[in-house]
This record gives C-alpha cells, sequence and structure tokens, in this order.
C-alpha cells in the first residue's frame, strides 16, 4: 500500500477526507495514520487539514487558513502549559515553605487537582 498520504487527498478544504477514511482506504489504523501523517509533515508535506479532514491546499487562501487553525490550537496548548506551570511552580513553592521536620502529611486543603 501507498504510505504517501498525498496520494490520497484532493485538492481544496470543500474536497477534505476524514481521518477514520483516509485510514482505511491506507490500511492503517488510525494511530499508524497519524503517525505517518506526524512524520510527513515534519519531512515537508504540506497536508491541510479542517476539522471535516485533510486536504491538499487549492490556494494562499487555503494555505493561510490552515496556518490560522494551527495556529489558533497551538495557543489553546501553551495556555494550557502555561497554567499547569504556574500550578506547579506554586506548588513547589508552597513545599519549599515548609519547614523540615513540619507533619504536614494531614494537610491537603486547597491542593486538589495540583498535581
Amino acid at each position: 500500500m501507498e504510505r504517501d498520504i498525498t496520494k490520497y487527498l484532493q485538492t481544496g478544504k470543500a474536497n477534505a477526507i476524514s481521518k477514520a477514511d483516509l485510514s482505511f482506504m491506507m490500511g492503517l489504523s488510525i494511530r499508524t495514520f497519524e503517525a505517518e501523517l506526524h512524520r510527513q509533515r515534519c519531512n515537508g508535506a504540506i497536508i491541510a487539514s479542517c476539522p471535516e479532514g485533510y486536504f491538499l491546499p487549492a490556494n494562499h487562501a487555503e494555505l493561510a487558513e490552515y496556518i490560522a487553525f494551527i495556529e489558533s490550537r497551538c495557543k489553546a496548548l501553551f495556555s494550557g502549559i502555561k497554567a499547569a506551570r504556574k500550578a506547579l511552580s506554586e506548588s513547589l513553592k508552597q513545599s519549599a515553605d515548609v519547614e523540615p521536620g513540619d507533619d504536614n502529611s494531614d494537610c491537603t486543603e486547597g491542593q486538589e487537582g495540583i498535581l
């Protein structure tokens, strides 16, 4: 089976093909397809995506829209990372504020969901 995802794609967002359909056409599991997609994108393949699926950009506008779509997803992920880092930092600071020998083993108030 051909592993070049671009061989299965059509040009234009209106012709996007779902991940499930592409995986089936290529004879791959979803997980293997995702790994292959990542590998090919890292190697320079321009494989655009939208909520409906994957496609080859038909023009500059579709490529720019894809870039904006991915940037938006990255910003959301980075916001989550920022919040997690802040929680870790606060948790480590609280741990550093405890004097050696303090018995706070039962003190969990306000720390739910921190780690």
